[in-house]
């Protein structure tokens, strides 16, 4: 990697670089969101409005003047949302691939343009794919054989009558579920930024980012990187859905409402993903030693790299 200052760094610091790199490109990265992420809401606001209204008002909009009651009785199909779904997640994998390339190309010190960053996320969007696609296996068979025990536990205790140590147990499962899934969440994160600047294999993706998570010198840190992510990204999502809400009923304008929700999740995306970005350079600073092996390269060659799209990938 062509970044000069490579070290391990603590959490602030991974949020101060997250937040210095989103600003730094903060045009280029929402540009290369909004080309996706805003036709994908759009379609959905058209096709399911019954899966995106949050109040009457929004139901009457986008069925142009019909009533809520009658918009709220009539159940989208259920091929038809699923299609719908379906459409979304895989132009967002794509428009995610676009995104995590522009930014680990700029901690690399490479500017990578929205069209250069678009054709690299195209060829590595199959292997996008297939990486959610096992980690969606990972994380219900992972889940399910760890949860499974103490949920069935504390479940039978409070039936039996001793409610409060079900309920004791049944916190404590809770809590050991919020870090099952925090840690879940950032090592398939990691393995989506693996595909795109180390491997093009899904399988190697998997293993390197699995290897990051359990090795004893690195897997609480990958926790805590897990629970600092859900912190900023359901947190932003919270705080703007909200004021999005009191925006839309103080101004009897709905669409006022969509808009900024819409807005909002993409702002706070894209500074998730500058973090996640920067978390996944600093494990590989901490178990490869790439802070040696940037200072010895910039040692022995003083000429820049010729500036290329995604010239942090391994081609």
């Amino acid at each position: 990697m062509q970044n000069r200052d490579l070290r391990p760094l603590g959490i602030g610091e991974l949020l101060d670089r997250a937040v210095t790199l989103y600003v730094r490109r903060f045009v280029p990265i929402l540009s290369a969101m909004a080309v996706v992420y805003v036709p994908v809401l759009v379609l959905q606001a058209v096709a399911t409005p019954a899966a995106l209204r949050s109040s009457e008002a929004f139901a009457r909009l986008v069925h142009l003047g019909a009533s809520a009651g009658g918009a709220a009785s009539r159940p989208d199909p259920a091929g038809h949302v699923t299609a719908v779904s379906l459409v979304s997640i895989l132009a967002c994998l794509l428009m995610w691939n676009a995104v995590f390339t522009m930014i680990a190309s700029e901690y690399d010190g490479v500017a990578v343009g929205l069209a250069a960053a678009y054709r690299f996320a195209v060829r590595r969007w199959f292997a996008q794919v297939g990486v959610s696609l096992a980690w969606l296996v990972i994380g219900v068979l992972g889940a399910a054989l760890l949860l499974f025990v103490p949920v069935v536990a504390s479940t039978m205790l409070w039936a039996l009558g001793a409610k409060t140590v079900g309920m004791f147990l049944g916190s404590v499962t809770a809590l050991f579920g919020i870090a099952v899934a925090a840690w879940m969440l950032m090592v398939y994160e990691l393995s989506s930024v693996a595909i795109l600047t180390e491997t093009a294999n899904v399988l190697r993706a998997v293993r390197i980012s699995l290897g990051r998570g359990v090795a004893r010198a690195t897997r609480w840190r990958v926790l805590l990187g897990g629970l600092v992510f859900g912190v900023m990204l359901y947190g932003g999502i919270l705080v703007i859905g909200t004021l999005a809400a009191v925006a839309g009923t103080a101004t009897h304008q709905p669409v006022i409402e969509f808009a900024l929700n819409g807005v909002g999740e993409i702002v706070t995306s894209g500074l998730v993903t500058a973090f996640v970005v920067v978390f996944a350079a600093d494990l590989r600073v901490r178990r490869e030693g790439l802070d040696l092996a940037a200072r010895l390269q910039s040692s022995v060659s003083e000429s820049p790299r010729e500036s290329a799209p995604g010239a942090t990938v391994s081609q």
